[in-house]
């Protein structure tokens, strides 16, 4: 894995953010906890199985 960070940053709806890492958008439900951020980078470890979809 070349990236040990995703890069999230909130879509319109703030429930959902999209998720670059090398290359490639995935689709994330963050936590509630997450929600106040525009932006953030968090750990792979952090929600990795809330993955629920890719585009």
């Amino acid at each position: 894995m070349r990236n040990a960070y995703w890069n999230a940053i909130w879509l319109s709806d703030q429930s959902f953010c999209a998720i670059v890492r090398a290359g490639q958008l995935h689709q994330w439900r963050l936590d509630e906890q997450f929600r106040p951020a525009a932006k953030l980078r968090m750990p792979i470890s952090t929600g990795e199985r809330q993955i629920i979809g890719s585009f």
